[in-house]
């Protein structure tokens, strides 16, 4: 590994090293993101930001993407590395995590290789299932990624923003008094109330919690307000969790159209290159749930 650049910043110190092909971020000696363009997966609570959108039939019909809270900017390496969304907002409050990002992460107007997804759709194998449909599907996103930063705080920002998403991020953390990350935004009614009015008809909302407790708080708040009901949800998979044995964190996904966790190797095959036996290693787990 090399240390390739550091600063302290008001108290915090930042890191970016290297490692083969891979750049990571450390936010005062805390493993904060890594992006490798050669295994976007591998085996980081990151991934599990990413994963979700493998769970949908056609992940490509996502074209516009918020994430807050943008850390070194990986998952948006990742989503235009694997979808090619036409648009990506990243919201961050650290403005040293924004500079970063651009620097070192390269995440900026990414142009991708829409060839190589397109190629990717036509050599993959059908799937038995209720989607197999999915593998036939033609990308059809144009040119390069429109990928705006934006120094901001999370729920300020979102409050006064009209735009609707079809995919939003939300991993936004802050430090105890011990210096442990924790959510720097409850899972209030409110909080979800909005990050739900800001999806489109079809979203897909993924967020961060710090542990089993808070996620499952969260989860029962989004059920009992029924705020990712509709008229058919009753018949389909609409919430599920996603984990690693070495992390805390729980990943909760909400969704207003269906997931599927039997799609999630096919398309990490498709996507992101992950062939079926190293999918078999990585050791996530998956909990669905209709709710």
């Amino acid at each position: 590994m090399a240390l390739i650049w550091e600063k302290k910043i008001k108290g915090v110190t930042y890191q970016v090293i290297t490692a083969g092909s891979s750049v990571r971020l450390y936010t005062n000696k805390v493993f904060h993101s890594q992006w490798n363009p050669n295994a976007v997966l591998c085996g980081g609570v990151w991934d599990l930001l990413l994963l979700p959108a493998f769970m949908l039939a056609k992940p490509t019909q996502i074209k516009n993407v918020l994430v807050l809270g943008v850390g070194g900017g990986a998952v948006i390496r990742a989503l235009s590395h694997c979808l090619g969304p036409n648009n990506i907002t990243g919201v961050d409050l650290d403005a040293t995590h924004l500079s970063i990002a651009k620097r070192f992460f390269g995440v900026k107007t990414i142009a991708i290789d829409q060839s190589r997804i397109k190629q990717a759709h036509n050599k993959a194998p059908k799937v038995k299932s209720l989607h197999a449909s999915t593998v036939s599907a033609q990308h059809n996103n144009a040119g390069p990624i429109e990928c705006r930063l934006v120094h901001a705080e999370a729920k300020a920002w979102l409050e006064n923003n009209q735009t609707k998403y079809d995919l939003i991020i939300e991993d936004i953390f802050k430090e105890d008094d011990k210096g442990q990350p924790i959510r720097a935004v409850e899972a209030s009614v409110e909080w979800l109330a909005l990050l739900r009015k800001s999806l489109t008809k079809k979203g897909l909302l993924v967020m961060n919690f710090e542990g089993q407790a808070s996620w499952q708080k969260a989860k029962q708040t989004a059920k009992k307000q029924g705020f990712f009901n509709s008229d058919d949800s009753a018949k389909y998979i609409n919430c599920a969790k996603l984990a690693l044995p070495q992390y805390e964190n729980r990943m909760g996904v909400f969704s207003l159209c269906p997931l599927d966790k039997r799609l999630l190797p096919t398309h990490a095959k498709m996507y992101a290159n992950v062939t079926q036996a190293k999918w078999d290693k990585m050791g996530y787990s998956i909990t669905p749930y209709k709710i």
